[in-house]
């Protein structure tokens, strides 16, 4: 599995009127992303050994750091 991808930038369309900016999710992504791959391969490997592929999120985290909003743009 690779690391996470988030573009450099988006649309300002793609923020909610809440949101916080792309760098700051960046970095939360990052900082949580040993625990997102635990849960990767405690979880989901464990219970699928042929789980394979890759999804796109579009979510708009708000100021206080909650999830206002998150949808699966694609997945394969």
């Amino acid at each position: 599995m690779s690391a996470t991808s988030i573009p450099a930038t988006a649309p300002s369309s793609d923020r909610g009127p809440t949101g916080v900016d792309d760098v700051t999710v960046r970095n939360l992504v990052h900082q949580w992303q040993s625990d997102l791959m635990y849960c990767y391969t405690e979880y989901g490997v464990r219970s699928h050994p042929d789980l394979v592929g890759t999804v796109v999120v579009r979510m708009t985290v708000s100021s206080d750091g909650s999830v206002g909003h998150a949808a699966i743009v694609r997945r394969s």
